[in-house]
């Protein structure tokens, strides 16, 4: 009897295979350097700022003296996962990979196929895809990623959002629907890591990220060329048994077994490798889902309600003992107060200030950062030099504001916005709909 986890005799591959696969390996490890080492304490954090600097290191200066980028490349962090460097590491990494593949080629003739290192790396690219889909599913089932639409956000002029911005603003509106696509993520990824449900999650995450690819695209999301390698991974693993699936729903002919070979001959040491690979996930879990209550309780929808939060409108803006008129040409004439975010929060390790929003007659936001003292009642803000502001409520929905702004005497009236009356956060949902209520 055949063992099914014994090694299969190894089939020649033809050149161009062996140079492909050999430029795959060297790109996949180039582009997840230094994963999985980065869930190792602080092993992880000081390999990943090394590797970090060496591309800030690397990318600009193949920019500037090969490209004839000059100045053009930003280095900082941005947020974005498409800029001019990203681009330039990307052909950095394409370079090595095939000048790699070369040298390998040469020097190694013997080899007919690469087998064992073939499931290395479907294991490689198994627990680096399905790692990173449990963390983008997580910030979405513990809502993060797509957080509900800010005070500001409903201020905004429907016209004046980004692509970006309509889209976090749709995927916000509903933590239902954000926590099935995360669910989607989640399930896929924990499939990806077992060999016998690997080719079910892979399906599962080519729909996943098929979407999620679009919709970068559509809607200008920097992190087109990210996601792109993910959905590239899903499919390649995807094809690693097309010919059983095939069989089974195209054919209409009985798919034969698959065969999960073992990638040590020692079965302690396969032993090991699966104790790894729990730990791995098990840490992935953990990180994602501590990381994610504590940001949802500390600057998420968890978060309590900070003193002044809501949408004020100003009734009254008097400066200097004068009434300023509201003329909708005016730059520094308050409209409306916006208060979000008014107290400090930790976000990705650093500590963020309070802010406060300011909608102006002209139809502009300006963002002012604030510390509140609770038990004085006043806003001060450190970047207006001497302007403070203190508050009083005559009514639960009347704010009085008197104090020094720009540098002058200044008293203003506001009266809190219900926000229930607001066609996105106070329709509800609705069984019966005589009609369409589309605004």
């Amino acid at each position: 009897m055949t063992d099914p986890l014994s090694e299969p005799a190894a089939p020649s591959w033809n050149a161009a295979k062996r140079f492909g696969f050999r430029a795959l390996v060297i790109y996949f490890l180039l582009y997840t350097l230094p994963f999985p080492l980065t869930y190792v304490p602080v092993l992880g954090g000081l390999l990943g700022q090394g590797v970090d600097a060496g591309w800030k290191s690397l990318g600009p200066w193949v920019g500037d003296k090969l490209l004839g980028l000059g100045g053009h490349m930003f280095v900082g962090p941005t947020g974005s996962g498409d800029t001019t460097l990203d681009y330039v590491k990307l052909l950095i990494m394409s370079v090595i990979a095939m000048a790699g593949a070369s040298a390998w080629s040469i020097f190694d003739r013997r080899a007919i196929s690469h087998p064992r290192l073939a499931r290395w790396l479907v294991v490689g690219v198994r627990f680096y895809l399905g790692v990173t889909m449990l963390s983008y599913g997580w910030a979405k089932l513990i809502p993060l990623q797509f957080p509900l639409p800010s005070l500001t956000r409903l201020l905004t002029p429907y016209g004046a959002s980004s692509p970006m911005g309509l889209l976090w603003t749709f995927m916000g509106f509903s933590p239902i629907y954000g926590a099935f696509t995360g669910a989607g993520e989640v399930i896929g990824g924990m499939l990806v890591f077992f060999n016998r449900t690997k080719t079910l999650g892979a399906a599962i995450l080519i729909a996943v990220l098929s979407n999620i690819v679009l919709l970068n695209f559509t809607y200008d999301v920097p992190v087109k060329l990210y996601s792109s390698h993910l959905l590239l991974m899903a499919v390649g693993l995807f094809a690693l048994d097309w010919q059983r699936v095939s069989a089974l729903f195209l054919r209409n002919v009985t798919a034969p077994p698959a065969l999960h070979t073992r990638l040590f001959a020692s079965k302690r040491a396969n032993q090991a490798l699966v104790a790894v690979g729990v730990l791995l996930v098990g840490a992935a879990t953990v990180q994602n889902v501590t990381r994610g209550l504590v940001g949802y309780r500390t600057f998420g929808a968890g978060r309590e309600t900070p003193p002044l939060w809501g949408i004020h409108d100003v009734e009254s803006f008097v400066q200097e003992g004068e009434e300023v008129p509201p003329l909708l040409s005016d730059s520094t004439r308050w409209h409306a107060l916006v208060v979000d975010r008014p107290l400090p929060t930790v976000f990705g390790g650093s500590e963020q200030p309070g802010t406060i929003g300011v909608l102006h007659m002209d139809g502009h936001v300006s963002f002012h950062t604030v510390e509140i003292e609770l038990e004085t009642r006043t806003l001060s803000f450190p970047q207006g030099g001497a302007d403070v502001l203190r508050w009083e409520r005559p009514s639960p929905d009347l704010l009085v504001m008197t104090g020094m702004w720009g540098g002058l005497s200044t008293e203003i009236r506001l009266k809190e916005r219900d926000l229930s009356e607001s066609n996105l956060t106070g329709r509800g949902y609705h069984w019966i709909a005589e009609t369409p209520f589309n605004r």
